[in-house]
């Protein structure tokens, strides 16, 4: 069975076929970013022209990259995450009127940046080390001979 969108070079699907449209969806797309919201929540609709998040990556990576100036989707992606810790420096030092909630921000960032991953990969690993480094200390352990040993093997005169 062929994926979505049918086998590869399949022109059929083409959510957007006009190039000035693409143009514009990536724009569209771009803003969305730089605006500090997940690629999961961006979709364009004109007319008939329309594509989801998925197509524009598809769009972005493989089909059209000579149409876009892709560099521009790092720079929003920047924008969005400058945007948003913009907001966690505000939130924290008390520049957030009303009810600021220092929960719902650690819960975005999280969600959208995977900070807490990087923290749960640090602590997997260096579990691991521990585990790694009790392995190889009983392992040396148990190759040096032992004081009985020591004590039955050595001469006394």
């Amino acid at each position: 069975m062929v994926g979505v969108g049918g086998p590869p070079g399949n022109r059929h699907a083409v959510g957007i076929r006009c190039p000035d449209e693409r143009k514009k969806a990536f724009l569209d797309f771009c803003s969305h970013l730089s605006d500090g919201f997940p690629i999961e929540a961006w979709y364009y609709l004109n007319g008939d022209h329309h594509c989801c998040w998925r197509t524009m990556l598809s769009y972005i990576n493989d089909q059209y990259t000579s149409e876009f100036q892709t560099h521009l989707k790092s720079y929003a992606l920047i924008a969005g995450y400058k945007k948003w810790f913009t907001k966690g420096v505000k939130l924290s030092d008390g520049e957030i009127k009303g009810n600021p909630s220092p929960q719902t921000y650690a819960l975005i960032m999280r969600n959208m940046y995977g900070w807490d991953k990087d923290q749960q990969k640090n602590k997997a690993d260096s579990s691991q080390m521990e585990q790694l480094a009790g392995f190889f200390a009983k392992a040396f352990e148990s190759a040096l001979p032992s004081k009985d040993t020591k004590d039955s093997n050595s001469h006394s005169d």
